[in-house]
């Protein structure tokens, strides 16, 4: 550094120590915000340049633990003893408890002058910060990393430190200037950052806290989640023709609740494994080599990270439990954080880098991320989360030195919420790879997080391990073994969400490595990403669009914000990566397997052959097998009186065997069978009374049944509101009586035009929708109409004479119709033909108020018809 630009640093430095320690004066922390009735302090830290902001709790103080309560007796604010002020724990790890402080009104100034009550009798109270989320509480602890600008030499690093009273309490990586400091008693850690930052000491600095994390587990209620159906969906089974990991020494990190070390079909690597708890949340601190504790020794109620681990590496053909990505691949078993439902999953932000490093140092290929951050408020409204500058440089650490210098990947959970992941500004780290979770029908999951930031997606509905025993775990509990797939409770079929995606993904991950040792990390994120393939299946949030990206050869791909770059296939990447041939396509057949979404002869097309010659997929109407295509083995045409005819069938031993990835079938008994719910047969049929209607019964959506069905947006349930109109600032909308659409009258913000979001709001009759143009008065009776550009009714521009006339009233506009404002009233308003007192169709009376041309057609029983 010049001479002269120390010397000014220097000097600036000095005159801000000097404000930053003056007696009995806060530092100015930014700006008070109001929230809740509170007007909190700003505190916030740097990030790539960009600030990170974290709010005070004015209503909870910070106390060491080795601060004896009763030392507080005798102590007095306003005349109101300060032990009389402080009442409930709520939060208590580490080295500190915070206190709710009790008083009808407490403000900035009260807490301050608390604070220095206490200083002047020798304890040291921090304030309890959040960050919007559930107001989840943040407790400083004193210290702070930081990592030195390059230029700086070891001289002009120790005279900064000393400057601004910091003490070296651990070296991270002192090659590249990065340490763990103590602040000096008094000083506020983030104005010290923020100095060291401004005045470009420093590269990043960030005070140390302790926090909250979550797991990023779902448990489903559908009893379908319980199929292996993930490992399919991503072509394992092609790959392990190729590469199975087995043997192999691809060390994974499961970085999470800890892992049973002694389950029987996990390869657990005890020995080096790492507890970042210690006897925290519940599970007990066992010694292990080094004088470390060792992770992973779940205890009851923390599986999370045990099923993770099944679902990357649990042990495969050995005639024992489930399989998995990668057959046996050694587990590291990593645990950062306790259970979502012990008192505070906590750590020392720090550890987010030091587990990492950890994982990197121990030989770690892989490191698979199910957790991460609450992402809503107390209201369920999505809210930024704060990039930490400790994780990224965790990453980055190992990229450069993971795998002898090769590079490790990293794999994190995209979050449960249905929040955009740009909100999350960890996850815009391009050196990680962030999941999101399908699923079986390749769908992305209602709950998965979406966004720019995602990289690839994964099934999140599977068996897999759990911890040992029926006593506890996701398969057993107290109530008793619900969700076991075996006698002993060993395994379970009730783990999801993107915490069940991502470890599947790390394992095909693992899968690659395997297959080509010397890849790169440029090479093996690029064989990741391009190797990925693009379902058929909409995305609910944003069509695929070009989307540029430096690991990626030619440096873009289309992208998606439900699966980024599409979903990974283990095989394509296997293939790819033993070959040279990342990106190419590899066919698994010499015909596409029918419905199965993937284009299996890598023709360019995706269920192509599926329509050769008419032959119809398993549900589809037959007379003989020759009218039935090759699902599976041995097409058959099976007959049912339900069925003019008989449909087709294959034989099968799973469900994946079926090939229609839509549920439209399912292995019963050695046959694919179509079972008599609304969405598992095929178009123009219907169920009743547990039997299947014959072609050209008309098949009718049944609002209020609970099935989202052909017709209908939705059909009972709720939605963020921000999901539905970006105008709206939060607040959840419930499905309409009608199905058409979700009532926005109770979001927040919003007010503007809603005419275009696909939703029918309040006052408008479509958004986006279509009708039959018989349906409509005084319309041509052929063809359809779609929703005015106003929403206030319907173009018949597109209607047309189909040689039955026309409608009976209404009139002959293009621009909209009659709005039916009064429709389902029950009386007969203008513009109406009929009103029966709902908005339902199939009762003769249509939801638009017109009349039903025929007899009444039958809902949909949802009764499961079992045909053997």
């Amino acid at each position: 550094m010049p001479a002269l630009r120390k010397t000014l640093v220097l000097l600036l430095s000095i005159c801000l120590f000097s404000v930053l320690f003056a007696e009995d004066e806060q530092p100015v922390l930014g700006k008070l915000i109001e929230r809740n009735g509170f007007l909190y302090d700003t505190f916030y830290y740097h990030m790539d340049g960009e600030p990170q902001y974290l709010l005070q709790k004015y209503d909870e103080i910070a106390i060491p633990h080795s601060v004896d309560l009763n030392s507080l007796r005798g102590l007095e604010f306003n005349g109101v003893k300060i032990t009389d002020m402080i009442s409930e724990v709520t939060f208590d790890v580490h080295n500190f408890r915070a206190f709710k402080i009790n008083l009808d009104e407490f403000d900035r100034n009260n807490w301050l002058q608390v604070r220095n009550i206490l200083a002047k009798n020798g304890i040291q109270a921090w304030p309890v910060l959040t960050y919007h989320a559930k107001d989840t509480p943040i407790v400083l602890d004193g210290s702070m990393n930081l990592v030195f600008m390059k230029y700086t030499s070891k001289e002009e690093q120790e005279e900064t430190l000393k400057l601004f009273g910091l003490e070296i309490i651990e070296i991270i990586d002192e090659e590249n200037g990065f340490y763990t400091v103590q602040t000096p008693t008094g000083a506020d850690p983030f104005a010290i950052a923020n100095a060291l930052y401004t005045r470009r000491l420093v590269r990043w600095a960030q005070p140390n806290w302790l926090w909250k994390f979550l797991p990023m587990s779902t448990t489903p209620n559908d009893p379908y989640f319980s199929k292996q159906w993930h490992l399919t969906q991503i072509n394992a089974q092609y790959a392990w023709d190729t590469e199975t990991g087995e043997g192999k020494d691809v060390r994974i990190a499961i970085v999470d609740t800890g892992v049973d070390l002694n389950h029987p079909d996990l390869n657990v690597l005890s020995n080096l494994g790492h507890d970042y708890l210690g006897n925290l949340g519940g599970a007990p601190n066992i010694p292990t080599y080094g004088g470390n504790t060792q992770g992973g020794n779940d205890h009851e109620g923390t599986p999370h990270g045990t099923s993770c681990a099944g679902l990357a590496a649990a042990k495969t053909n050995n005639s024992l439990g489930v399989s998995a990505s990668c057959w046996g691949c050694p587990i590291i078993p990593i645990r950062l954080i306790a259970d979502a439902g012990t008192s505070y999953a906590s750590i020392n932000s720090s550890d987010n880098y030091n587990s990492m490093k950890y994982a990197v140092d121990n030989g770690a290929w892989v490191v698979s991320n199910s957790w991460g951050m609450q992402d809503v408020d107390n209201r369920g409204n999505c809210t930024n989360v704060p990039a930490d500058n400790n994780s990224s440089q965790g990453v980055d650490y190992g990229r450069t030195n993971g795998r002898n210098g090769k590079g490790t990947i990293f794999l994190w959970a995209a979050g449960n919420s249905h929040c955009n992941t740009s909100m999350n500004s960890f996850l815009k780290d391009n050196d990680l790879l962030t999941v999101s979770a399908l699923e079986g029908s390749n769908a992305m999951a209602s709950y998965s997080n979406y966004g720019s930031e995602i990289d690839i997606s994964a099934g999140a509905g599977a068996n897999t391990t759990d911890i040992q025993g029926n006593t506890y775990g996701y398969a057993c509990s107290s109530y008793g073994c619900m969700g076991s797939l075996d006698s002993n409770g060993d395994y379970t079929s009730g783990f999801s969400g993107t915490s069940a995606a991502t470890p599947v993904a790390a394992g095909a991950v693992a899968l690659m490595l395997a297959a080509n040792p010397d890849l790169t990390f440029s090479g093996a994120m690029n064989c990741i990403k391009s190797s990925a393939f693009k379902p058929s299946t909409n995305c609910s949030e944003g069509s695929w669009t070009n989307q540029s990206d430096e690991w990626i050869e030619g440096g873009s791909k289309e992208h998606s914000p439900c699966y980024g770059f599409g979903i990974i296939d283990a095989n394509a990447m296997v293939v790819g990566a033993k070959n040279g041939t990342c990106g190419a396509c590899i066919a698994t057949a010499s015909l596409d397997k029918c419905y199965n979404d993937k284009d299996d002869d890598c023709d360019g097309i995706v269920d192509n052959d599926c329509s050769n010659g008419g032959k119809g997929k398993a549900g589809d109407a037959c007379s003989k097998a020759e009218d039935c295509i090759n699902t599976a083995d041995n097409p058959k045409c099976i007959t049912d009186e339900g069925w003019t005819g008989g449909y087709c069938s294959a034989e099968c031993t799973k469900n994946s065997d079926c090939y229609n990835g839509t549920k439209k079938v399912e292995c019963y008994q050695g046959q694919c069978i179509a079972k008599c719910s609304y969405n598992d047969v095929r178009s123009g049929y219907a169920c009743l009374s547990d039997k299947i209607l014959p072609k050209g019964t008309e098949v009718v959506a049944n609002c209020g049944n609970g099935i989202t069905e052909e017709g209908e947006k939705c059909d009972g349930g709720t939605k963020t509101c921000k999901s539905i109109d970006s105008s709206f600032t939060g607040g959840y909308a419930q499905c309409n009586t009608n199905c058409n659409g979700y009532d926005t009258s109770t979001c927040e913000g919003g007010g503007g035009n809603l005419c275009g979001n696909h939703n029918v709001d309040s006052g408008e009759i479509c958004d986006g929708d279509t009708i039959p143009c018989k349906q409509l008065a005084g319309a041509p009776k052929g063809g359809t109409a779609n929703c005015a550009s106003n929403c206030m009714g319907w173009d018949k521009s597109t209607c047309y004479d189909d040689g039955t006339g026309t409608n009976e009233g209404g009139s002959s506009d293009n621009g909209g119709g009659s709005s039916k404002a009064n429709c389902g009233n029950g009386f007969l308003d203008d513009g109406e033909q009929c009103d029966d007192g709902n908005k339902i169709d199939g009762d003769g009376c249509s939801k638009y108020c017109m009349k039903e041309e025929g007899t009444v057609k039958p809902k949909a029983s949802g009764c499961a018809l079992t045909v053997f």
